[in-house]
């Protein structure tokens, strides 16, 4: 039976290990991957249009969303918002 982890015990999340092993190895990027001349530049180009652009947003159902909540038909299913809580530290199910 897998337990969810207590906090402050070993790596906080699934990337955790990953994060650890590529500053052990001095880097930020995962461990082993290669880059190619001017890769990184791309990347920073990319990066800096997806800031330009902003977040995806999906304003039609962000406006559903507030009348909801301003009408008070806005309900939360608390056992919806668990499992996808515990999935994010566990996986998905049958992952063990």
């Amino acid at each position: 039976m897998t337990m969810i982890k207590g906090v402050g015990l070993g790596p906080t999340s699934r990337i955790e290990p990953v994060r650890t092993k590529a500053a052990e190895q001095g880097g930020t990027a995962a461990a082993g991957v290669e880059t190619k001349p001017g890769a990184r530049e791309a990347a920073g180009t990319a990066v800096s249009q997806m800031l330009a652009d902003g977040p995806p947003v999906d304003s039609d159902r962000v406006a559903e969303l507030r009348a909801k909540i301003a009408d008070g038909s806005y309900t939360l299913d608390p056992r919806a918002i668990a499992e996808k809580m515990i999935a994010l530290d566990l996986g998905p199910k049958g992952d063990a």
